[in-house]
């Protein structure tokens, strides 16, 4: 049965708001979720339209924990791999170029990203690029509003690309989780509830440039 784009888009949004991120298969959680700043008995809701369950709630939460996790891996096991699979940078590379090419489809923006990242997976280029694909998907989710969300892009509604580039970016995290603990690295805690003001406050932030949607 073929599912409306829209179906995905709220189905999303009823698992963002109904449970804590399980993905992170091993990973370390906090003991409360009021650590997080989550309430699930405040009165008003945090996030108020479906645009801000996405951008803050949803894409701020998961890119939070993936630059924890590309960072948590030493620069020396960042070759390594499973049998037959990408290494651990090949992946961090993977990701990157999907949110180019999904951020930049978002933004109805046509860029020659040249080699795929994935033959850069030294833990420097391969954290670059991720937070160049990064800034380029804060600049589409910055674009975004809930009425945008039905509009069609390229014969795609914009809400089946921003539900797409979510799921893969999650999954593909899992997968980094695993390899952190196959190579004896204990998997940083998850983050939830705090959203992009967060990454900013305690993370490098990507430069002015690399926030420009032509970049």
């Amino acid at each position: 049965m073929t599912r409306h784009p829209l179906f995905l888009v709220a189905l999303t949004v009823a698992v963002a708001l109904t449970t804590v991120p399980t993905q992170y298969a091993g990973a370390q959680t906090s003991s409360k979720a009021s650590k997080e700043g989550y309430a699930p008995n405040d009165s008003a809701p945090r996030y108020r339209t479906m645009t801000d369950v996405l951008r803050e709630h949803e894409w701020g939460d998961e890119i939070n924990n993936l630059l924890d996790v590309v960072a948590a891996m030493p620069d020396d096991k960042y070759a390594f791999r499973t049998k037959s699979a990408r290494s651990f940078g090949e992946i961090v590379g993977h990701i990157t170029d999907v949110q180019f090419g999904f951020c930049d489809a978002a933004r109805n923006l046509k860029i020659d990203r040249g080699a795929s990242w994935e033959k850069k997976p030294a833990k420097s280029d391969a954290i670059r690029g991720l937070r160049l694909s990064i800034a380029a998907c804060d600049s589409a989710f910055d674009q975004l509003t809930d009425a945008k969300l039905t509009s069609t892009n390229g014969g795609t509604i914009l809400g089946d690309l921003v539900v797409t580039v979510l799921g893969h970016t999650r999954r593909e995290t899992g997968k980094l989780v695993a390899y952190l603990r196959f190579a004896g690295v204990v998997p940083p805690e998850i983050h939830y509830m705090r959203g992009r003001v967060w990454r900013h406050l305690n993370a490098a932030a990507p430069s002015p440039e690399a926030r420009h949607p032509g970049q």
